[in-house]
């Protein structure tokens, strides 16, 4: 409505002290702007920030519970959930999936002699390494401290031995 001849008002909707969205209500040209209207206007902006807010609040705690905070890789949790349900759908199709298991070796060394911070570095690392290097599908996950698994959907043990041996 910027630069429009006609009547407007424009209202923030605020959660949490935050901006999250702009309502807009254009009234009819020559028509005298209705307070009931922007009061109105005022309202629905109210509750749509607040359902807003309440969607965005909940899909950051889904996040936080299925999500490993140090990797953003899926926690143990998420894994062996996820793990059943592939095992399930492989069986009823008679499909495959495969399951890496990862450890560092030589973490604690490494970690006591560099430090927390720096392990935590090098494990972040290694988590965008196994995300970068999966498919969407996988699900990826830090399973314990310096332990991580990739569970491969609809993916035979040839195809993953070859993938983890850097053979075509």
């Amino acid at each position: 409505h910027l630069g429009g001849d006609d009547p407007a008002v424009c209202l923030p909707m605020l959660a949490n002290g935050e901006v999250v969205g702009l309502v807009s209500a254009q009234f009819p040209r020559g028509a005298a702007v209705d307070p009931q209207a922007i009061e109105l206007a005022r309202s629905a902006s109210e509750q749509i920030a607040l359902s807003l807010s309440s969607v965005t609040l909940r899909e950051a705690l889904r996040d936080q519970a299925i999500r490993d905070a140090l990797t953003g890789l899926f926690n143990r949790r998420y894994a062996e959930e996820s793990l059943l349900r592939e095992i399930g759908r492989a069986a009823r199709r008679r499909g495959h999936v495969s399951v890496m298991l990862i450890d560092v070796d030589h973490f604690k060394s490494f970690n006591d002699a560099m430090g927390h911070g720096t392990g935590d570095r090098l494990l972040r690392e290694i988590g965008t390494a196994i995300a970068t290097s999966t498919r969407t599908e996988d699900v990826a996950a830090r399973y314990g401290g310096d332990e991580f698994m990739v569970i491969l959907s609809e993916a035979e043990i040839a195809a993953v031995t070859a993938a983890l041996e850097g053979s075509p």
